[in-house]
Formats: C-alpha cells, structure tokens, sequence
C-alpha cells in the first residue's frame, strides 16, 4: 500500500506525499468501523490517500472540515460526524471557533486529528507550538482520547469509545508522516509537491523494492 500511494502521488503529483503514507493504517480503520448512518469528512491534506482506499465521504478544503462537521452533526439524527483533520490545521482560527460551538451544542462529532508533528515548512513545534494539544480540546469542552495512529485496532476501539461519549471527541491518532520509507519518514521535503530529483528517487525506490 506504501509503494502504490507513493507512485500515484508522483502520477499526480500531489502534495504532502508523507503524510499520505503516514496515514494509511488511519484510513484504512476509517473505512472499517464508519456506519452508514455517520457523515464522514476528511480533509483534502488526506484526499489522495483517502481515494486510494474508499470513494466514500467527501473531501473538504484544508482548514474547513471541522466547520462541515459541525454543520453536518447539526442536521444528522443518528450516528456521528466523523471527520480527519490534520494538526497544522489546528492553527487555523476557524477551528477552534468551531471547536467552542461544537461544546456549546453537545454536537456529534468525532475528530481524528493527525498528530504527525509536520507541516509545509517544517515540525509544527518550531513554527507554531500546538502542545499542550490534549489540554486545549479539553479547555473547548471536548472529551480527549490519543492513540498509535498506526494501529488499526486501536484507532477503531477508540471510535467505538468516543461514541459512547455525550458531545465532541476529539481523538488524537500519534503517526509518522513517510512511515515505512526512510527517506521520507519525518521529512518536510516530502511534505510538499516533489521536485524532479526526488520523483526520480521515488521512482528508483519503487522500481526495486
């Protein structure tokens, strides 16, 4: 699944190839537990990956996802609004506005916030501080949960869980953006459209791997 994510992204030369495959075992539990009667959203930072594996869902601008959520989980009477968010996301305003209504409405809404530490420019700590992130969802009212990212099991057991929950969730899945493939694990060069030389050296890992 790495290897095939990898070469559509160089077909279509999208961004943020890392966090495509960091967050494959992520999607891949999305698509197993979500229920017919759930909305599912995820942001267009996940959209190659995503449409790889499900033609599910639908596929929301950078920045917007949770302010869909909170639309859709106004109208839905059974099930959640679930949608994928990506942590530097977390720094647009209109997230945490909607943070604060999605409390004040006690909405549906699960939130799987990518917690892969890495943005355009570069580890999301040096640019714009997110931590201390559970205490911050806290603080807007939401009940908090973290998991490995990168285990499908836990990733479903804690939907199950925060659907149990009365109001928001949000659920903070810890990956690595490039997991499995050194050269791009933890790498904001790859975190960003691919130069001609490193679609040559994807293409090079492919061809012998």
């Amino acid at each position: 699944m790495n290897q095939k994510t990898l070469r559509n992204a160089i077909i279509a030369k999208s961004d943020n190839i890392g966090t495509h495959l960091g967050l494959i075992d992520t999607l891949l539990a999305l698509d197993k537990c979500t229920k017919k009667q759930d909305i599912l959203l995820i942001s267009e930072n996940a959209a190659q990956a995503w449409r790889l594996i499900s033609q599910r869902g639908e596929i929301c601008a950078t920045g917007d996802v949770l302010s869909v959520a909170a639309g859709c989980a106004l109208a839905i009477r059974d099930g959640n609004a679930i949608c994928l968010v990506g942590d530097g996301e977390l720094q647009y305003g209109s997230v945490w506005e909607c943070a604060l209504f999605a409390n004040a409405r006690r909405l549906p809404i699960i939130a799987i916030v990518n917690r892969n530490g890495i943005q355009l420019d570069g580890q999301t700590e040096n640019i714009m501080p997110l931590e201390p992130l559970e205490a911050k969802w806290r603080a807007f009212g939401w009940s908090v949960m973290e998991c490995d990212g990168h285990s499908q099991r836990d990733i479903i057991e804690s939907i199950e869980e925060a659907r149990q929950k009365n109001g928001p969730v949000a659920i903070i899945t810890h990956t690595i953006p490039g997991k499995d493939i050194p050269f791009i694990e933890n790498s904001e060069k790859w975190h960003k459209k691919l130069t001609d030389a490193q679609k040559e050296i994807a293409r090079a890992y492919i061809n012998n791997g």
